[in-house]
C-alpha cells in the first residue's frame, strides 16, 4: 500500500467511528491499482429512562475513561 487516503480530521490508520453516517476507504497501491470499501453505521442511543428500567449499568459515571458495564 503506498497511497492511503484519510479524513482530515484523521491522525493514524484506526479510526473510530463515533457518529452515524456512511464511511469509505479507499486503497491505491504503487501501480495505481485502488480499491474501495464502505460501510454504513447507525447508533441508536436510547433515553436514559429506557436505561434505567433495563437492568443495565454502566458506571463510573460520569466517566472521562475507563468504563465497566
Amino acid at each position: 500500500m503506498e497511497t492511503q487516503q484519510y479524513p482530515t480530521s484523521a491522525t493514524r490508520r484506526k479510526l473510530k467511528v463515533s457518529a452515524s453516517g456512511a464511511y469509505s476507504v479507499r486503497v491505491k497501491d504503487g501501480d495505481n491499482c485502488a480499491s474501495s470499501f464502505s460501510q454504513d453505521y447507525n447508533f441508536i442511543i436510547p433515553g436514559t429512562k429506557a436505561l434505567e428500567n433495563s437492568g443495565f449499568n454502566l458506571y463510573p459515571n460520569p466517566a472521562t475513561g475507563k468504563v465497566t458495564l
